[in-house]
Order: structure tokens, then C-alpha cells, then sequence
């Protein structure tokens, strides 16, 4: 189970710079322009208690979150404003799989828990 957890902080970490990397590349002008450099609008992956968020900037507001339990589709987040982008379509692409992987988890996370729970129970008579 931790290395499901492990690869899918790298994948969807590869989709965080992926999707980084095309919005710096691609509008980084724009940005400026509009008030939203890379530090204030850079995506990144924070844990939290009930799963992985999507936060932006150097204050690490949260956007999204990838929850533990039952994990949510994020792609339209990092898609952004800028669907034409170079490289929106591949961190699409990954966090999708990232987002099936989670699933999976999740499910083998929550089953765990109930088996435990029902152990528990059974011990207790």
C-alpha cells in the first residue's frame, strides 16, 4: 500500500511540473501581466488528513484535493484557463491515471478497515 502511495505522489507530482512547466513556458508574459507570476499561481501537492491537495502559490492556497477515501477527478484544475497550452493535455492524461490508481487504493484502503473493524468486533465476544 505504500508504494501505491508512493507512486502516485510521483505521478501526480509529474503532472504538477508538467503542468508548470507549460504554463511558464507558454504564458509566462501573460501571467505577468494579469497579476498571476509563478509563485502566486504554481501548483504543488500538500498532504493532508484526508488526502492529497492540490494547493497554488508560495501560500499554498488549496484548489483541489485528491481525498484518501474516496479520491476526486483533478484534471479540470490542472488543465487551468489554458487548455491549449503545451503539455495541459498530458498532465490531464496523468493525473487521470493518477486518479484510477487512487481509486484502487482507496478501495483496498477502505476494505482494510472494515476487515479490521469486523476482527475487532469478533474479538470482543
Amino acid at each position: 500500500m505504500r508504494a501505491c502511495r508512493g507512486s502516485m505522489v510521483a505521478i501526480l507530482s509529474l503532472a504538477v511540473a508538467s503542468i508548470a512547466g507549460a504554463r511558464s513556458a507558454a504564458g509566462q508574459a501573460a501571467d505577468s501581466a494579469a497579476g498571476c507570476g509563478y509563485r502566486e499561481c504554481a501548483l504543488g501537492i500538500a498532504p493532508r488528513w484526508n488526502g492529497l491537495a492540490l494547493v497554488r502559490g508560495v501560500r499554498g492556497e488549496p484548489v483541489a484535493n485528491l481525498g484518501f477515501f474516496w479520491p476526486r477527478d483533478v484534471s479540470a484544475t490542472l488543465r487551468g484557463a489554458e487548455a491549449t497550452a503545451p503539455g495541459a493535455d498530458g498532465a490531464v492524461g496523468v493525473a487521470r491515471r493518477a486518479l484510477r490508481l487512487r481509486r484502487i487504493g482507496a478501495l483496498l484502503t477502505d476494505a482494510g478497515g472494515v476487515a479490521i473493524a469486523v476482527a475487532a468486533a469478533r474479538a470482543a465476544r
